[in-house]
């Protein structure tokens, strides 16, 4: 039997290609790759900003009537105004649903996260965008010789760190909602007695 030979780490490549050009050129790279980026990083960023805002946009109506509601039938009884026999209750219940609506509603836009989700697309997006413009326009550090390869390190280097802090984010979100959870449960246990 052969014994299998086992991974030292070590890679060499004894006869590499000796190019002449890249393989791909600047502007193939710059609209299929960076500008791809920056469209789907803005699209994203947008996308959640919208969600963010629409969910703020009906917090705030649901807890401005909250007071209207309460205010309303306690109206009606004084001026005794009878819209049915349980007014009172009937906006009560209003008022509590609303404040449930409130609650699910905070937890779930912390946990989804989209105003952050929205910053952190909306930074890298325009950090790619930056480094198109100083290439596009010979600015340091791209006024050298390897100008193009420089781009090309900077942006995958940007996309790579860019996602790790995303998920990185996402994780201390997470774990965020988790502790809050774990101080909420243990607040709400009753005391022996």
């Amino acid at each position: 039997m052969a014994k299998k030979k086992q991974a030292q780490g070590e890679a060499y490549n004894y006869s590499p290609i000796n190019r002449k050009a890249a393989l791909l050129r600047d502007d193939t790279y710059i609209i299929e790759r960076v500008d791809d980026q920056i469209n789907w990083h803005k699209r994203k960023s947008e996308e959640n900003q919208k969600k963010h805002r629409r969910l703020k946009n009906i917090e705030t109506f649901v807890a401005a009537m909250v007071p209207i509601t309460l205010s309303l039938g306690n109206i009606l009884v004084e001026n005794g105004i009878t819209v049915g026999e349980y007014v009172i209750v009937i906006t009560h219940l209003i008022s509590a649903a609303a404040g449930v609506y409130l609650t699910i509603s905070a937890g779930f836009m912390e946990l989804e996260g989209y105003d952050r989700n929205a910053k952190i697309y909306k930074q890298l997006y325009r950090k790619l965008e930056g480094e198109k413009f100083k290439y596009l326009t010979r600015t340091e550090p791209y006024d050298e010789e390897d100008a193009y390869n420089l781009l090309i390190f900077n942006v995958e280097n940007q996309l790579h760190h860019d996602v790790m802090n995303f998920f990185k984010a996402a994780d201390q979100a997470n774990e965020k909602q988790a502790n809050g959870n774990q101080e909420g449960g243990a607040k709400q246990q009753p005391a022996a007695g």
